[in-house]
């Protein structure tokens, strides 16, 4: 009786465990995104800044289509004409290569920019296999420093011929 009890209890466990692992999918597509590199760093108010992210999980066959795109908000903005979005592939897997894309921006510092850590959002746009589009958006920080020096500098003597 008891070798049944326990045979049951055993079987109940390994159906449940079945039907769980079927309702999780394991391979659905999300693709990644970071913020890889900042020059200046930090970024200056009044000037430029370039930024490079990284899209990953272009290699998941669930992925048929990756874009990443840069919300315009202050201080950040982009000049005219320049390329806003990106859109990559997926299944884009080739051995011995990178599964990621790189994603290059060149981002103008408004002149009124905060010191310290700059929020700047994203939206990541991607098409599952079965055709669903899907959006989510990512928040990253770039930091600024408005130090602002005003001085002025004097000669008291200068020869020309040995520049001293």
């Amino acid at each position: 009786m008891k070798k049944r009890m326990m045979l049951f209890i055993l079987v109940g466990i390994f159906l449940l465990e079945v039907s769980f692992v079927r309702a999780v999918p394991s391979n659905d597509c999300m693709p990644t995104v970071e913020l890889i590199n900042q020059d200046p760093y930090p970024a200056n108010p009044g000037e430029y800044v370039k930024t490079v992210f990284e899209i990953g999980g272009l290699s998941n066959p669930d992925c048929k289509s990756v874009s990443f795109e840069i919300k315009e908000d202050f201080p950040f903005s982009l000049n005219p004409g320049a390329t806003r979005k990106f859109t990559f592939s997926g299944n884009a897997y080739v051995k011995d290569y990178s599964t990621t894309a790189l994603a290059p921006y060149e981002l103008r510092v408004d002149k009124d920019a905060i010191d310290g850590n700059n929020k700047i959002e994203a939206l990541v746009t991607y098409i599952d296999s079965n055709g669903n589009t899907m959006s989510l958006i990512k928040e990253f920080e770039i930091n600024v420093n408005g130090v602002k020096v005003d001085f002025s500098i004097s000669i008291k003597d200068f020869d020309s011929t040995t520049n001293t």
